[in-house]
């Protein structure tokens, strides 16, 4: 019977757990005497997006014959019971086309599983999602305590660079190369001269940025960042790093970007700021009447 094998871990950090689920896996194929195929995976087991879990469940099911999954361990299988694709494996278990194989977990799920075996791996799963969500709310709490200490958990906006300071602490600071570049377009825009379509040629032209258009210059032009503000889920924290323009000329482009109207057109000196739509009424028919009417005149 052909096996699948599946080594799977959910982030770069836990990258080191591969070759030792490689190992675990393939030693229970050998002595089980399966024909197998290895798939080293990266990527959630819990989250919404998990393309090469999905493109080994459509092997398997392309698969003419009956064949057998492996995994590691439950928490390697999903940390989600209500994902399609656990629902997808699970009804493809009763219906016999597969088996699902937990070798350290001591666990196989056949056709028609026992009320033991259900309950295991229904534990298994609940128990991995316990442990996922855990991380998750600690995650949470871990930043919000950054934010309120000031500091930034992600990718720095243009004009940072994400760096790490002498004790290894990561730290965000100012793009020498880039810098500048914002700090212009706050000075550009705020002055009333360029519009946000103007700025973006700007920056491709002048300074070579690529597949710049006037929704990144605005992006940039209503950050609080740059002054020294970061805003967080609807929330402003104070930050501790360097700001790139004052509040006082962010405040300025804002008030540029909210009395913006749109001048209206004129033709041979007349405003015309509404367009006048002429419906063409439809031709009315003659009626008998008035034919014989016109047949007599005539």
């Amino acid at each position: 019977m052909k096996a699948y094998l599946i080594a799977r871990v959910s982030t770069l950090d836990q990258s080191d757990a591969l070759p030792g689920q490689v190992y675990r896996l393939q030693d229970y194929a050998k002595r089980k005497g399966y024909d197998y195929e290895l798939f080293e995976i990266r990527e959630s087991a819990y989250k919404s997006q998990r393309a090469s879990f999905k493109q080994v469940i459509d092997k398997v099911i392309d698969d003419s014959g009956n064949c057998i999954i492996v995994f590691d361990k439950i928490d390697r299988y999903t940390r989600n019971s209500n994902s399609q694709e656990v629902s997808l494996l699970n009804n493809l278990c009763k219906a016999g086309k597969i088996e699902i194989h937990f070798p350290s977990d001591s666990l196989f799920i056949t056709k028609g599983p026992s009320a033991q075996q259900q309950f295991m791996l229904n534990l298994g799963v609940s128990t991995a999602q316990y442990y996922s969500d855990a991380i998750s709310n600690n995650v949470r709490r871990r930043n919000q305590q950054q934010w309120r200490d000031g500091e930034w958990c992600g990718k720095a906006p243009i004009g940072y660079i994400n760096t790490a300071r002498s004790d290894g602490k990561k730290w965000v600071e100012l793009d020498p190369a880039l810098a500048g570049v914002v700090r212009e377009a706050f000075e550009i825009y705020a002055s009333g001269t360029s519009s946000l379509r103007e700025i973006a040629r700007l920056w491709r032209e002048r300074y070579g940025l690529r597949n710049v258009h006037s929704s990144r210059i605005d992006q940039v032009l209503k950050n609080p960042f740059y002054y020294g503000e970061m805003r967080v889920l609807g929330k402003l924290y104070a930050h501790n790093y360097a700001p790139i323009i004052t509040r006082a000329l962010f405040e300025q482009a804002r008030s540029v970007r909210e009395g913006y109207k749109v001048k209206p057109h004129y033709w041979g000196g007349i405003s015309r700021p509404h367009r006048v739509c002429r419906v063409r009424m439809p031709r009315l028919q003659s009626t008998s009447n008035e034919k014989n009417a016109s047949m007599k005149t005539s």
